[in-house]
């Protein structure tokens, strides 16, 4: 072979992996974006148990970033949610002891929040909405 073709192949291939390379950047960009949608139309619901909630003002591995307020429910048969909506620094632990310990609700999330985040990632699933089962 001339060094001529060697270095089409070689052209040709950094070109190939930097176009792979775009494609997942932006695949990975518009999946961001595109997470509440996802969830939204995706809803599933699941009884679940409760075991804590707790009120926090945010942390890493939590969606709503690092200084929001939220309410971190852990359940004996579901995992963990995380629940956002309407929780202020102000009313944090009141919505906290809104979620009563041994007591079962439904809980519905959004497929990304339940397969990324609690299945591949590991982390809480937002929670889309919740009801208390009356027994």
């Amino acid at each position: 072979m001339t060094g001529q073709k060697i270095s089409k192949r070689r052209g040709r291939w950094i070109g190939n992996l930097a176009l792979a390379l775009f494609l997942l950047v932006a695949l990975f960009v518009v999946s961001i974006f595109a997470w509440p949608a996802i969830d939204a139309r995706t809803l599933k619901a699941e009884r679940c148990q409760v075991q804590t909630a707790e009120a926090h003002s945010g942390s890493p591995g939590y969606r709503t970033g690092p200084s929001s307020p939220v309410v971190v429910i852990s359940t004996r048969n579901c995992g963990k949610f995380i629940w956002s909506d309407g929780v202020t620094r102000e009313n944090m632990d009141l919505v906290a002891r809104k979620f009563t310990p041994g007591d079962s609700y439904i809980f519905s999330s959004g497929w990304y929040s339940r397969v990324i985040m609690r299945d591949v990632l590991h982390r809480p699933s937002q929670l889309a909405t919740f009801s208390k089962i009356s027994e």
